[in-house]
């Protein structure tokens, strides 16, 4: 993830990008053929940055590597506010079909950022490589609050179960002392001293 102030945005919002990668393994003793979809947030629209947005998905399953890049590439699979993906997957056991998909959203910050899973998940990696320094971030699995654990400044594990519907809520926590000093700056923008 990357969160990323623009100055025309102000201190309360940012853009969030987020690269979502997961295998998908195969259950079942045969091929099967399956389905994905990946929707947008749209809470927040700016349509002068054509935000929300898909930057970028790919699927490699076992008849190679598709990707969608550009917005040619990207209409393909996007239609109706939903990412459509085709994936075959290789019978239990066989090798899992990778799945990516980049996005651009606009966020409140202070505020958070929820992603559900709707699948049984396992071994869950959150790294945030951006964030600006008035924000600190709280990461919290919802539904399993145990088993968390920090793997660097900005990476959190979780290697246990998560279930369908439980999922992962990352706070933008504010620094208030910051906040007030930009408040303060900004009001007297213009202003004689």
């Amino acid at each position: 993830m990357t969160l990323t102030r623009h100055p025309d945005l102000g201190n309360r919002h940012a853009v969030l990008g987020v690269e979502f990668e997961y295998e998908l393994h195969g259950l079942t003793a045969e091929k099967a053929k399956m389905t994905v979809k990946h929707e947008l947030d749209y809470q927040f629209t700016d349509k002068q940055r054509s935000l929300p947005r898909f930057e970028r998905a790919l699927v490699e399953d076992e008849e190679g590597i598709a990707e969608y890049e550009g917005s040619d590439r990207l209409a393909a699979v996007f239609k109706d506010g939903i990412l459509t993906l085709n994936v075959k997957l290789e019978a239990r056991d066989g090798k899992p079909a990778r799945i990516l998909t980049e996005r651009l959203e606009l966020t409140n910050t202070p505020g958070s950022y929820n992603l559900y899973m709707m699948e049984l998940t396992k071994a869950v990696r959150l790294h945030v490589e951006e964030c600006p320094s008035d924000i600190q971030l709280e990461v919290k699995f919802r539904g399993r609050e145990e088993g968390i654990r920090k793997a660097g400044r900005m990476t959190w594990i979780y290697d246990d179960l998560i279930l369908p519907g439980q999922g992962i809520e990352i706070k933008f926590k504010q620094d208030s002392d910051q906040l007030a000093s930009q408040s303060t700056g900004e009001q007297n923008l213009g202003r004689p001293s």
